[in-house]
């Protein structure tokens, strides 16, 4: 005869309420009272107790994804980059780096003079994405106000001296 179960109700129960915060399988298994192994064999297990576990496991676990989805969407409705995100894991072929009929859309229009050429570098991309949002919910707030917009203004690179040209 085999050691007794270690997934008693109580455990079983403990091990819900981990999952349902978030917590790991290794985690809520320790918080629980029985390892990781066991849970592994808990969720493989054929005996009705351990049928009863993985659905239960398995609810909790959709649980806990809809209400982080739910938390997402909702940020999505005022923070861009979180609306960026979603399309880009729901519909990558549109949405995806590197893929997809919208960038086969796209024309390349290549400026005649390289003074006209423009690289963007990522960090710049990064800083100044956030403060033209943040321009744009000021003047959203305020209709009325008069955006300065001088801090981003061009910045090159202008010679003083014959040495520099």
């Amino acid at each position: 005869m085999g050691r007794p179960d270690k997934l008693t109700p109580i455990a079983s129960e403990r091990f819900l309420q981990a999952t349902r915060a978030g917590a790991p399988a290794a985690v809520a298994a320790r918080w629980a009272g029985f390892s990781e192994a066991s849970f592994f064999r808990y969720m493989a297990g054929r005996t009705p107790d351990h049928a009863a576990f993985r659905d239960e496991v398995m609810k909790a676990r959709n649980e806990l994804e809809l209400r982080l989805i739910g938390v997402i969407t909702r940020e999505a409705g005022t923070k861009p980059r979180w609306a960026l995100e979603i399309l880009t894991r729901r519909f990558p072929m549109r949405w995806g780096r590197g893929g997809g009929a919208a960038d086969q859309e796209l024309s390349v229009v290549r400026p005649e003079d390289e003074d006209e050429l423009v690289s963007l570098d990522p960090a710049f991309v990064e800083t100044l994405v956030p403060r033209l949002l943040e321009a744009e919910r000021r003047r959203r707030a305020d209709s009325s106000a008069v955006i300065d917009i001088s801090g981003f203004e061009e910045r090159r690179f202008q010679p003083t001296t014959d040495q520099d040209r």
